[in-house]
């Protein structure tokens, strides 16, 4: 059974299931959804392609083989259209030449024969937390050279404190207030929760508290917390693992970890809950 965490990784992605038994193809459909995936069907290949030109899946589940295209063919414009996604196949009647096409395509399991339902979830599932931990590691290493490149350098930090901004200093939300320089988040007045952060947790969340109730993309925040121009894509490796920390921090201290949102398609936000 999946834990709460463990959904939180992975309910962002999107899968298409791609099987033309309508009735399997719903129900496998549906046990996703239920767990907070976005999913998509497809009962054909031509329709299965189709889907992958207009939205990118994360990972495509094939149900071989279909009535309108070899397996070989399929496995091969479905890789072209998106080469980064994660494919898996159930056969039920394989054959060498599909065998190879899945070696071909980086296939990450080709499950064969009958299969039950919750298999078929658990190895998608999986598949996605996978890949989640292994980009999360990715991040954090990233991360981690932005935090030591900001203690290193004197970007704000021996700027004197009347010389900034009071925004910049300190910024108070409701029952929320943020200390740039004591790197602290209070919540809740003298006698509330206090978190230590660091200073790159202290700029994204400064960043987000800035524009409370509002959504802001991750090029937004690296570009309002760290002055650094990126594309999202590139943002996105930044910003992530200081949101998973902040989450982290206000979980273990007891408060909602809902203060900093995801809105889907826009990026995150922080949200006064008080």
């Amino acid at each position: 059974m999946d834990t709460e965490p463990e959904l939180a990784m992975i309910t962002s992605n999107r899968v298409l299931i791609v099987d033309s038994d309508t009735v399997s193809r719903q129900k496998w459909s549906r046990m996703l959804e239920i767990m907070g995936l976005g999913v998509s069907q497809a009962g054909s290949a031509e329709e299965a392609l189709a889907q992958l030109e207009l939205v990118e899946a994360d990972l495509t589940f094939f149900d071989l083989p279909l009535p309108d295209m070899s397996d070989p063919e399929l496995l091969h414009q479905a890789r072209q259209r998106s080469p980064e996604m994660i494919i898996i196949i159930r056969s039920g009647r394989p054959t060498i030449e599909s065998t190879v096409a899945a070696i071909k395509v980086g296939a990450i399991d080709y499950l064969i024969g009958l299969i039950d339902s919750k298999r078929v979830v658990d190895t998608i599932t999986g598949a996605l937390r996978n890949r989640a931990r292994e980009h999360e590691r990715q991040n954090e290493l990233i991360s981690q050279q932005v935090e030591s490149y900001l203690e290193r350098s004197h970007f704000d930090r021996d700027a004197p404190a009347d010389a900034m901004p009071p925004d910049r200093q300190l910024i108070a939300r409701s029952q929320y207030r943020l200390d740039r320089k004591s790197r602290q988040f209070t919540v809740g007045g003298e006698s509330g929760t206090t978190i230590e952060l660091t200073k790159g947790e202290v700029d994204v969340l400064a960043a987000l508290m800035n524009r409370t109730g509002s959504a802001m993309s991750c090029h937004k925040i690296v570009l309002t917390a760290f002055r650094y121009d990126a594309p999202e894509h590139e943002a996105q490796s930044v910003v992530r693992p200081y949101i998973s920390r902040l989450r982290r921090k206000l979980r273990d201290a007891g408060l909602d970890q809902q203060l900093i949102s995801t809105v889907r398609g826009r990026g995150y936000m922080f949200v006064d809950l008080c």
